[in-house]
């Protein structure tokens, strides 16, 4: 018998046993040691112990409780992407003319209430929506140990005094789904005067990716000295065969010999071919990026 159907049993025949003669109560307390499987003494504590009454939830009663306010609060919190509870704070007054567009006008009290609640009401109202309603971030990183343990990293203080040291990082641009391929931005920021270039290749093959550097070399005023950082995603064929190749040597280190699992890795890799549709989609994103 589980714990909340002993619980049970125990409210049931706490009556019967309590209002029972002398010599009645010994049959009772046979039976209900027999299904809970409890010592006669125990079991004699719980029949006689008298119930406590449930007092009143000690501190103050809520006052965040309006299930206008809740519905209010939830809506605009989907609506601006599940933001976190510090942020919903100060885009309330911003998104808040919009709902009530949407919704309808809310009631002073109600208003005045989504106005002035703290971030950790927020947390405390929407945590049982959060619940419901997880999303977890999407990744698309994997370790790539094979090759990324053969490279040489600086530990020590970069003192950049000169342009032309740059990092680099990928977004993707997949919605809600890591399957099959999309587009991904490609960012390289230079340290010192913080130029930055953006590009869009269309999933994260070696020839895309490289193309792409390679054109942001092509457009920068300045020579490229070193990659500081790469963060490409599954990409590692992309440092051996597009950063050291074209004289960006990663962290200011020579590269490693290429060995027989790094080229059969290399070889399995995807190739980035492109599709009339994709090559369309990636130009014209490459177009925004010129003109921001």
């Amino acid at each position: 018998m589980v714990k909340s159907a002993r619980r049970e049993y125990l409210e049931t025949i706490r009556k019967r046993y309590r209002q029972a003669r002398k010599k009645d109560k010994k049959p009772i307390l046979d039976e209900f040691c027999a299904n809970c499987g409890y010592h006669r003494k125990y079991a004699i504590r719980l029949l006689s112990l008298r119930p406590r009454p449930r007092g009143k939830r000690p501190g103050a009663k809520p006052i965040y409780d309006s299930a206008a306010l809740l519905m209010a609060l939830k809506r605009i919190w989907f609506a601006t992407d599940q933001m976190c509870s510090k942020k919903l704070k100060a885009a309330i007054l911003l998104w808040l003319p919009h709902y009530e567009q949407e919704y309808g006008v809310l009631s002073v009290f109600a208003r005045t209430q989504l106005l002035a609640i703290s971030a950790r009401s927020i947390d405390r109202l929407l945590q049982p929506v959060r619940a419901q309603s997880a999303r977890h971030g999407l990744c698309g990183t994997k370790p790539g140990t094979l090759l990324k343990n053969q490279i040489c990293i600086r530990t020590e203080h970069w003192d950049v005094t000169q342009p032309g040291f740059v990092e680099a990082d990928t977004v993707a641009h997949c919605g809600n789904s890591l399957a099959g391929d999309f587009v991904w931005s490609l960012t390289m920021t230079d340290i010192l005067s913080g130029w930055t270039e953006n590009r869009a290749t269309w999933n994260k093959g070696a020839l895309g990716v490289t193309a792409q550097i390679k054109d942001i070399e092509s457009m920068l005023p300045f020579p490229c000295s070193a990659l500081i950082a790469i963060m490409v995603p599954n990409s590692s064929i992309t440092i051996c065969t597009s950063i050291w190749p074209t004289g960006l040597p990663p962290l200011n280190s020579p590269a490693p010999a290429l060995t027989a699992k790094t080229i059969a890795l290399m070889s399995n890799k995807k190739t980035g071919r492109m599709c009339a549709s994709s090559s369309a989609m990636t130009a014209s994103i490459n177009r925004i990026w010129s003109i921001s």
